[in-house]
């Protein structure tokens, strides 16, 4: 069993991958400043899903925070004695980037844009992964990175408008019954719907005309919020947890004895 963690910026998403299938994915908002924390967490959602630490033979992660880098690093070695893989820029990915300074490349991008290419390997596709910001990552089927676009998130969006305005508050985030609000609250969920929807398509269409004018791309949502916009032809596919799959297929590519082997997937 092979556990893979991903630390976004306002939570830590994991999952338990058994013969290249996700078998348990799980979150958790977590900003402990202690490995001991977050190694008794991982200890707990393996008891309580009735495994062992001795069932988990590797660990990988990616982490777009460099200060919990090395609360993983200790976690893993003192619960688990073992060197957990990080995602980096030295990771081999099977893909060809072409970004200007790869190095500028978050790894959580690189994952869903390695686990598009492997699910989906006949197809040019646009990946939107929907969380903290919004992105999007044009891949080709060739398994050219092209690169994307990112804008702010529904929640940063939410919580700007309440932290830079004296009377607007802060949202559950609805689908709206109506487009028109007829409350200050039923407004600003209308706005973060409709306004992200709007953004989201607009950008999906302008990358498939300006990068796949020939052929239309498969278009992808992931994310915690993709499910919410299930129902507006938005995506031809939603697969949350992409993210967690491309760090697991970026450390089956680099294990040393599994370099020129094909990656085993579900």
């Amino acid at each position: 069993m092979i556990m893979v963690l991903d630390k976004g910026n306002t939570e830590l998403k994991g999952g338990l991958f058994r013969k290249g299938e996700l078998i348990h994915p799980f979150r958790k908002e977590f900003n402990s400043e202690t490995g001991k924390d977050l190694g008794e967490f991982l200890l707990e959602m393996l008891r309580q899903e009735g495994y062992k630490a001795q069932e988990v033979e590797r660990i990988a992660y990616a982490s777009v925070v460099p200060a919990f880098n090395s609360l993983i690093e200790s976690a893993c070695l003192r619960y688990y004695g073992k060197q957990p893989f990080a995602v980096d820029r030295d990771s081999i990915t099977g893909l060809k980037i072409r970004y200007r300074n790869p190095l500028e490349l978050g790894t959580d991008r690189v994952a869903v844009a390695v686990a598009g290419s492997y699910r989906y390997t006949d197809r040019n596709i646009i990946i939107v992964d929907m969380g903290t910001a919004t992105t999007f990552e044009a891949v080709t089927k060739h398994r050219e990175y092209l690169g994307g676009a990112i804008v702010p998130g529904i929640r940063i969006a939410g919580q700007a408008l309440a932290e830079k305005t004296a009377a607007l508050p802060e949202v559950a985030f609805i689908h709206p019954a109506d487009i028109c609000g007829r409350s200050t609250t039923e407004c600003i969920q209308s706005g973060l719907y409709y306004g992200h929807l709007g953004a989201v398509r607009e950008i999906i269409k302008r990358i498939s005309r300006d990068k796949f004018p020939t052929e239309e791309p498969l278009v992808i949502g992931t994310g915690g919020f993709a499910e919410h916009f299930r129902h507006e032809s938005l995506f031809d596919a939603i697969h949350p947890d992409l993210v967690l799959e491309g760090i697991y297929f970026i450390q089956e590519l680099n294990r040393n004895e599994n370099r020129n082997a094909e990656i085993q997937t579900a």
